[in-house]
């Protein structure tokens, strides 16, 4: 919906650009203004969520929120085709009105929680106490606070945006020359009033919709609510149990599934809930070579498993199902799929495995559910993605498993094993509208087991931008709960372990290059291991682990990850506002050796004004080693540490005051006053290309030539479509990035 305002995409954090057509017809993002207690007036008997929020139960409804009606505020009406009218009833508020010819669910209203959506449709609006009412609840954790750990992640809260879409006023208001909003172009309004109905377009600069051609799907139909979880069949081909079949150079285009007079509300990680244009089920060495998957209003293909596929088991390289040398451009949702929703009922036969996408291009998705992701895996083994590029999209590049892929009753993970990603180029990514995404998203892990054998190996990650840019107390006058973070890299969630990062090459981000969540759970578990990757412009930290004794402090040491040989390249400071560590979150080692929590060996650190290795807060240490309540890390106090010192606190060997021994990027393989000769010659830009090694001393143990020939080889031989029409405000920084 426009509200007279227009919204470009800035082209650095403190300055934007000048609005253009095409951001005016995006509208603007508004804002919950508050949420209702079910136990106020205004919220009786509405569905509700509870969650435990600074030690207080807090309780929210979920099917109606606090709109803003001041001067200048949200442009909140009775809108024309608003077929429901508020009753004065909280308990039963909205009723049909007769004299109304549009169709109940009329108006939309997308909003945009952490990492996932709610698209809803209004019910009727109380314009006295500014209460939008929608048909049916959005998602929430349930009644249980102890319970719904996502309770600011989800549903209506303070600070979170939402659109409304397909409003017959603003439509209107565009046709009208009086109107603020006279002159837009390029928007639609579909009459349903009578049959047939009425398709009303105002045509943009170049169209002639009397000689164009204009295609209406047909396809398709409602798609599944609050029950469904795993999606299964597509609107375009569905096929199950299909064998030795090849897909060539065929365009599937235009769906038609839309969420019915309710709404979507069972939005999660991995869009498992929402359907695709192709399905196969239970398919055995499947090719689709040279397709082009377009318009979709969900995701583009899915390769998922129901039953055993003893066929396809020990192949290697994987040739099960294979999407290769294909464009997947302008997608509602995800690019490609992979499995369903993991559950402890899986087998090893019965999860997809045998999976391999490569050399595709995945271009300009999430455009209808936000939360799309270029490649999404829920259970699967022994998959890999290869080569492809992923780019312009408003969530993450490519994500496997989700919530740890819970193991079976034998403790056994069936899934996340043998995950292969290398030689993929992810950029422009999340850009401003999502939260909590990494651009390489491994969740393989729980308190019980991990995945095995993952491996992510000379990708090329740049320019992923989290909500902060927008969802902080300057932009959005609150800082918003459950929004505004996590822009990351290489994400490794839960506990996952044993994942090979190699030889990637990772820059401009607004969280961190590397977040880990979790924790080993048994020093039997293998260590994520880190090594000769370059990581450069992360604003938030270059390294993250938050909460690594899921099960308290261990008797003896538990290594969590080996960080080796790496180069981190940077610009900002302690004193930066937020202040900026290399490495953040937990800095507890239970009393033990620091090398035998996090063992980093072999680093170069270079930050830009050639001054950190003089930095007396370079590095901190817990002070007071040993774990808060619920085995939480403790924020401090800490001890800080210079890099390297022969009488001072250090990173390196700890001394004086420090707790514990450090052992820590030891001489002489180990440096913070070493610039590496990138091409870009400090200048650094975009361009993955500024990150090539030309001459110059080489940093000790690092292999140059490796992250050279990622550069050079990392992503598909496919061109770019051109530009796919953005479906929502985009905000992205400049580069290198500073978010203040």
């Amino acid at each position: 919906m426009q509200n007279g305002q227009c919204i470009a995409s800035p082209s650095t954090p403190t300055g934007q650009a000048s609005p253009t057509l095409a951001s005016c017809n995006l509208g603007t993002f508004l804002r919950v203004t508050n949420t209702i207690a079910p136990t106020s007036k205004l919220g009786q008997g509405c569905p509700y969520a509870s969650g435990i929020v600074n030690g207080v139960t807090e309780s929210k409804c979920l099917d109606r929120f606090i709109y803003t009606n001041t001067s200048g505020g949200d442009p909140i009406q009775v809108w024309k085709n608003l077929n429901g009218s508020y009753t004065g009833n909280p308990a039963n508020p909205c009723t049909p009105n007769s004299a109304n010819p549009y169709p109940a669910g009329d108006v939309e209203l997308t909003l945009v929680d952490a990492w996932t959506v709610d698209i809803m449709r209004v019910n009727c609006v109380d314009t006295t106490d500014n209460v939008i009412f929608l048909n049916g609840p959005t998602r929430g954790g349930g009644t249980n606070a102890s319970a719904d750990v996502d309770y600011n992640f989800l549903g209506p809260t303070v600070g979170h945006r939402y659109i409304i879409e397909n409003t017959l006023d603003a439509f209107d208001d565009a046709l009208t020359p009086t109107s603020s909003q006279y002159g837009i172009t390029g928007i639609w309004f579909l009459d349903r009033r009578a049959t047939p109905w009425v398709l009303n377009y105002i045509a943009n600069q170049g169209e002639d919709p009397n000689t164009d051609n204009i295609v209406i799907p047909q396809l398709g139909g409602p798609i599944p609510e609050s029950s469904g979880t795993n999606y299964i069949g597509a609107s375009l081909i569905s096929a199950t149990n299909l064998s030795y079949v090849t897909f060539q150079g065929i365009t599937f285009e235009i769906d038609n599934f839309y969420p019915n007079s309710i709404g979507f509300n069972n939005d999660e990680n991995g869009e498992m809930s929402l359907p695709q244009a192709i399905d196969c089920e239970d398919c055995q060495f499947v090719t689709f070579n040279n397709v082009t998957v377009s318009h979709t209003s969900a995701s583009g293909i899915l390769a998922g498993a129901t039953a055993a596929t003893p066929l396809c088991s020990g192949n290697n390289p994987p040739s099960c199902v294979v999407i290769e040398n294909s464009t997947l451009y302008d997608i509602g949702d995800s690019g490609i799929r992979i499995g369903h929703y993991p559950s402890p009922s899986d087998t090893t036969a019965t999860v997809v495995h045998g999976v391999l996408a490569q050399n595709n291009l995945i271009q300009g998705y999430s455009r209808v559910f936000l939360d799309g992701e270029g490649i999404a895996e829920g259970n699967g083994s022994n998959n890999q993605y290869s080569y492809n590029t992923i780019t312009d999209g408003y969530h993450a590049g490519i994500s496997v498993c989700m919530n740890g892929c819970p193991p079976t009753i034998g403790r056994v993970s069936v899934s996340g094993n043998n995950i292969i990603s290398n030689n993929n180029l992810i950029s422009n990514v999340m850009q401003g509208i999502t939260s909590d995404g990494g651009a390489l998203y491994y969740n393989i892990g729980n308190t019980n087991s991990s995945g095995t054998g993952n491996l992510i190996t000379s990708n090329i990650v740049n320019n992923v931008t989290d909500s902060y840019i927008i969802d902080n107390a300057t932009t959005a006058g609150v800082s918003v709960a459950g929004s505004g973070y996590g822009g990351e890299g290489i994400y490794l969630d839960e506990q996952s372990a044993g994942v090979e990062i190699a030889n990637n090459v990772v820059f401009n981000l607004s969280g961190h290059a590397i977040h880990i969540t979790g924790g080993l759970v048994s020093s039997t578990q293998s260590p994520n291991v880190f090594s000769n990757n370059v990581f450069a412009f992360a604003n938030d930290g270059m390294f993250i682990q938050i909460s690594p004794w899921p099960n308290g402090c261990p008797s003896s040491p538990i290594l969590q990850v080996d960080v080796t040989n790496n180069i981190f390249y940077f610009d900002r400071f302690s004193t930066s506002t937020p202040a900026f560590y290399v490495l953040v979150g937990c800095k507890d080692s239970c009393k033990q050796a620091y090398d035998t929590y996090q063992n980093f060996q072999g680093n170069s650190y270079w930050r830009t004004d050639g001054g950190f290795a003089n930095d007396n807060d370079a590095f901190q240490v817990l002070t007071t080693q040993g774990l808060g309540s619920g085995n939480s890390c403790k924020a401090g106090p800490t001890t800080s540490l210079y890099f390297a010192s022969a009488t001072k606190p250090n990173w390196q060997t700890g001394g004086t005051g420090v707790p514990v021994a450090m052992n820590e990027d030891l001489s002489p393989n180990a440096t913070a006053s070493y610039q590496p000769p990138f091409s870009g010659l400090g200048l650094i830009t975009d361009l993955p290309a500024d990150y090539l090694f030309g001459n110059g001393q080489n940093p000790p143990q690092f292999a140059p030539g490796n992250t050279n020939l990622t550069i050079t080889n990392a992503h598909s031989s496919l061109s770019p479509v051109g530009t796919v029409p953005p479906t929502f405000p985009m905000y992205v920084y400049g580069s290198p990035l500073n978010k203040f």
